[in-house]
């Protein structure tokens, strides 16, 4: 959902990014080859999410498919163009997990199979910011509402939840206990409470 809650994004296995409106049902945009995963286990990784309120970001990489180093492309939603094409700074890598802040200034991403890392980066431009490591493998990365925080989601069966400041991310907090992965993470509305 964007952030007023209007409109719906879905990711298809046709490589389309589709916007919907929600009151209506009506298709508002087709993104046509806007990503490259098209096998059904794969597609339901968060490679998409709402930049503000015409744009979309699109993580175009898939397991299976060759390395690239574009993180994100970022398409207007009014005219279905792409404006803007975030790259990894150093080399090939497949961003597998994307989360955009509410404000639309950063974009949070996870790189390929087993990375350890998170990497930040500013918008528009994508300008690098800052790389944690922060799990044995990140399987999820979201924004709180405000913006302020991220919380991230590992293989090593901890959540994190990091702070946001001069462009930097802070471990804040690391919930440990349980045995298995943690496989999604998501805040409350008032970034309280951390399911």
């Amino acid at each position: 959902f964007d952030a007023a809650g209007g409109r719906l994004a879905t990711l298809g296995t046709d490589r389309a990014v589709r916007v919907w409106d929600v009151r209506s049902g009506r298709e508002l945009q087709a993104l046509v080859g806007a990503h490259g995963r098209t096998n059904a286990q794969e597609a339901w990784a968060e490679g998409f999410e709402f930049v503000g309120d015409d744009r979309i970001a699109v993580s175009p990489w898939a397991r299976g498919n060759s390395l690239s180093p574009v993180v994100a492309r970022i398409f207007e939603l009014s005219t279905g163009a792409e404006v803007d094409v975030i790259e990894h700074p150093s080399d090939d890598t497949g961003a597998r997990e994307i989360d955009v802040s509410p404000d639309g200034t950063l974009l949070a991403a996870t790189h390929a199979e087993n990375n350890p890392e998170v990497h930040l980066y500013r918008l528009p431009g994508g300008d690098p910011l800052d790389v944690v490591e922060a799990h044995t493998r990140v399987l999820d990365i979201e924004f709180s509402h405000d913006g302020s925080v991220l919380a991230t989601a590992g293989v090593d069966g901890v959540a994190k939840v990091w702070t946001i400041g001069n462009d930097k991310l802070r471990e804040l907090l690391a919930l440990r206990g349980n045995p298995n992965p943690v496989m999604s993470v998501s805040f409350s509305e008032d970034a309280t409470r951390l399911v």
